[in-house]
């Protein structure tokens, strides 16, 4: 741009001051003109395109990123319930375990299990019974901080991990969820969809 500026302030001798000692006159023939013109709106063109590809590459990169994000996350959550999968227990065990290890706190691993399971299954089909396992699994969630972690461990065996918990917390988070599973067996809590 600066280059830009500099060949049209030489080419119009008006942009120049006319004072007492400075003056300067360049005179350039038409055809000359016109192909400097023509080059500095091919230079325009070719930078603005070239500016218009960095962002369109700029964008591609950012959602190839947020796509892979989507496919790992996508296969480390189990789709029915929207908690971690079995398959993402070794790398959130390891990142718990090395933080319970650094700040040389307590870590606390709870499995449940959902009695008679196999029971709602055979009497009112498999459609109900994931709904109660997706019921199950939000009840675990919401029992629990951000900063733990709930995972379906099985079909219907499920594990926490509570960081920085001993066993008095981890007692509160079970009448937590003794609490909202007595409400949820009244009819008083359902998730909204």
């Amino acid at each position: 741009m600066l280059a830009s500026a500099a060949l049209l302030a030489i080419l119009f001798n008006a942009a120049f001051l006319r004072t007492d000692g400075i003056h300067f006159e360049l005179t350039v023939s038409r055809p000359l003109a016109i192909g400097l013109f023509v080059l500095l709106a091919l230079l325009n063109t070719y930078l603005v395109a070239k500016r218009f590809e960095v962002r369109r590459l700029r964008e591609q990169l950012i959602s190839s990123t947020l796509q892979n994000q989507v496919i790992e996350q996508q296969s480390m959550t189990d789709p029915l319930t929207e908690i971690y999968n079995r398959r993402s227990l070794d790398r959130l065990a390891d990142s718990f375990i090395s933080h319970a290890r650094r700040r040389h706190s307590s870590l606390t691993f709870m499995m449940v299990d959902a009695d008679r399971f196999k029971k709602i299954n055979t009497r009112f089909g498999h459609l109900t019974g994931d709904f109660v396992l997706s019921e199950i699994a939000w009840i675990l969630k919401s029992s629990v901080r951000a900063s733990d972690a709930v995972v379906r461990y099985g079909g219907d065996e499920f594990l926490i991990i509570l960081a920085d918990t001993n066993a008095e917390g981890a007692e509160t988070v079970t009448r937590r969820i003794h609490g909202k599973i007595s409400e949820w067996n009244t009819g008083g809590t359902s998730r909204t969809f």
